[in-house]
């Protein structure tokens, strides 16, 4: 559990202090009792460093910049609204390569979640087709079997992408392309990077925690709230996927990789080279 009570990522400035002091308050009880911490308070600080040693954003009144994450898949083909609102932002995108993506959103269709991405996906197919600005899938498409929920995360995949690449140099945007790969393998060098290209204050405590974060060992003790290692889980994902699904995978993904952006199709020796 990421948050205590309701001190959740949309939680305003009021609800947020009036966390910080419960899980305070429960700490030092604890920490009475045991002599030591709780093990959610010590989750819950580091997850907040913006909001305790380091200064918040809340009390920056001039601060002429923000920072803010989405991971939603969706939003790529939202770049031109993004662009709209905020035509001055610089977009950090961060892909993650077609195969280990699918797999891991089959994962949660499979723990009944992404339900709203699953339901979308029905309908998908028919979406694009109406588009004249697919044309150039239209083969690979129809290679496909549009009853098979894996054929449609996989058009799904590669489509996406290649509206979010395009878009992102039709509408002139400042953005940084970032493979999840050399992200996972390279953090620190990576994040300070980003941080230094995104005006953001890299503080110490901010970099112990991604260094300490990359180097999980899956103990469930662990204070950190990431606690797999990152530089082998690009690779340790293709350990979790069965020939059966390599095999689909590759006949699925065959027509795609020649219309996709030159970003897209750099992930296919990516992946023969690693399943």
């Amino acid at each position: 559990m990421k948050y205590p009570l309701f001190d959740s990522h949309t939680a305003g400035p009021f609800a947020r202090t009036v966390s910080n002091r419960l899980i305070r308050g429960y700490d030092s009880i604890v920490r009475t009792v045991t002599g030591q911490s709780a093990l959610r308070y010590v989750r819950y600080h580091l997850l907040s460093l913006n909001r305790s040693e380091i200064q918040s954003f809340d009390n920056q009144k001039n601060t002429l910049w923000n920072a803010i994450a989405i991971k939603e898949l969706r939003l790529n083909f939202k770049i031109g609204l993004l662009h709209s609102f905020f035509p001055d932002a610089q977009f950090i995108v961060v892909i993650r390569n077609p195969l280990a993506q699918i797999h891991s959103i089959l994962t949660f269709f499979s723990q009944n979640a992404l339900q709203q991405l699953k339901q979308s996906l029905y309908i998908f197919f028919e979406s694009i087709y109406s588009c004249d600005r697919f044309k150039k899938f239209k083969d690979a498409l129809e290679s496909l079997d549009s009853t098979s929920l894996f054929d449609r995360l996989v058009a799904y995949w590669f489509i996406n992408y290649d509206v979010l690449l395009e878009d992102l140099k039709r509408f002139d945007c400042n953005h940084i392309l970032v493979r999840h790969e050399d992200l996972c393998e390279e953090t620190e060098i990576i994040v300070k990077n980003l941080f230094s290209l995104s005006a953001c204050k890299y503080a110490e405590l901010t970099k112990h925690y991604i260094e300490q974060s990359s180097r999980g060992t899956n103990d469930v003790s662990s204070p950190l709230d990431t606690t797999r290692n990152s530089k082998t889980l690009p690779r340790d994902v293709f350990k979790k996927v069965n020939d059966k699904t390599i095999k689909k995978f590759f006949q699925s993904s065959r027509m795609f990789w020649s219309v996709s952006a030159a970003e897209i199709h750099a992930y296919k020796d990516f992946i023969q080279k690693n399943v």
